[in-house]
């Protein structure tokens, strides 16, 4: 894309039929590796926010009804930690969505997981993020340790929160 100096945005796709379209307006909705922010502001680092995004989703089945909540509702389950909570709900039919975040120091995890460097927990093997979301959520009440301890490991992804420097003009 290319902003002409009247202030018009020119987008053309790079596939075999060509479309080119002007306007006023581009609106770059592409997260935090934003190739509309990049190609107007050139790289932007990033800053890790010391915590991690725990998710699954698993079956119904797998864990005891009593810990399945009325489809719609979201049980959170916060810590005295600051930033640290974990959230599930049954999303669709027989299926449990589970949303978490705790602190993660790159080097040593705070919660005594041992010393990993951020960037490795995307090469651990999914028993290995499986068993670093259950050290995380130790002293959480018995439902979350139910729940933790049916997830099977590939269904456990992590990844850490980042953001980005707000440009300002």
């Amino acid at each position: 894309f290319e902003v002409g100096s009247d202030g018009i945005v020119t987008l053309s796709t790079t596939s075999a039929d060509t479309t080119t379209i002007r306007t006023r307006i581009l609106v770059g909705a592409d997260g935090i590796y934003s190739r509309i922010r990049q190609g107007l502001f050139g790289p932007t680092p990033k800053h890790y926010h010391e915590k991690l995004m725990y998710r699954a989703a698993l079956s119904t089945d797998l864990i005891d009804a009593k810990h399945v909540p009325p489809r719609g509702t979201n049980v959170g389950v916060q810590s005295s930690v600051e930033g640290k909570l974990f959230s599930y709900r049954e999303t669709s039919h027989d299926i449990l969505t589970i949303t978490s975040m705790a602190r993660f120091e790159d080097g040593e995890n705070s919660d005594g997981c041992g010393a990993i460097k951020i960037d490795s927990i995307y090469k651990l093997s999914a028993q290995e993020k499986k068993d670093l979301m259950c050290q995380a959520f130790t002293e959480y009440p018995a439902s979350v340790q139910h729940i933790l301890e049916n997830i099977p490991p590939t269904a456990v992804h992590i990844d850490a929160i980042r953001d980005v420097d707000v440009i300002e003009e």
